[in-house]
């Protein structure tokens, strides 16, 4: 968008707030509409089970799945999640003039979406871990691990802790995101001058 100047022409008509929250938005309705997707193959695979007669095994876990309570949490996880990881690849994406300095500056946040990952292995043989409840309390691995535990039926606070951090943080995500969209649609910061600085720096 910058380097064709569609964001200049955006500029001119919106706010740099209100371009930010449409793009959130945007997104998120692609996403909404992709879950809504899985959603209903998840309701029509319960409805083929249970008048299939399926095995034991796969209606109870398919019932599992669809808990009410277990979508809800899914469903807060996501908008969390979705706001973090969302307001941080704006905010950088907006400092980008070519879609190599983009490349650049995503990739801390790609290896951060891929920590969780790590975890994985350790919840699918022992949910109730302790390292795997620790590691929930980092607000940014929090959406992936806190969903990962709840079927195991930890205390309250072991939800409601980490949660809590994991919505500060996503409000304290989208409050920085906001200044450094402001400060890169308006070209008052730019991912080269970064990189000149990094290279200047001694060490």
């Amino acid at each position: 968008e910058k380097s064709s100047k569609v964001l200049d022409t955006l500029l001119t008509s919106v706010r740099y707030e209100e371009l930010l929250a449409g793009k959130l938005l945007g997104v998120a309705g692609v996403s909404a509409t992709l879950m809504g997707v899985w959603g209903a193959m998840l309701g029509l695979g319960i409805a083929a089970s249970a008048s299939l007669g399926a095995p034991g095994g796969v209606t109870a876990f398919l019932s599992v799945v669809a808990r009410p309570d277990l979508l809800a949490l899914f469903a807060g996880l996501f908008i969390c999640g979705y706001l973090m990881f969302g307001a941080m690849f704006l905010a950088l994406g907006s400092l980008c003039e070519t879609l190599n300095e983009a490349q650049t500056l995503m990739t801390p946040i790609i290896f951060l979406l891929m920590g969780p990952l790590l975890f994985m292995p350790l919840a699918l043989e022992d949910a109730r871990s302790q390292v795997l409840a620790a590691a929930s309390w980092v607000p940014f691995f929090a959406p992936f691990l806190l969903l990962v535990r709840a079927p195991s039926e930890p205390s309250l606070w072991a939800l409601a802790g980490p949660a809590a951090v994991m919505v500060v943080t996503a409000l304290l995500c989208l409050w920085g995101a906001s200044a450094v969209f402001r400060a890169g649609a308006l070209g008052l910061l730019r991912a080269d001058s970064l990189f000149k600085r990094r290279k200047a720096t001694p060490g």
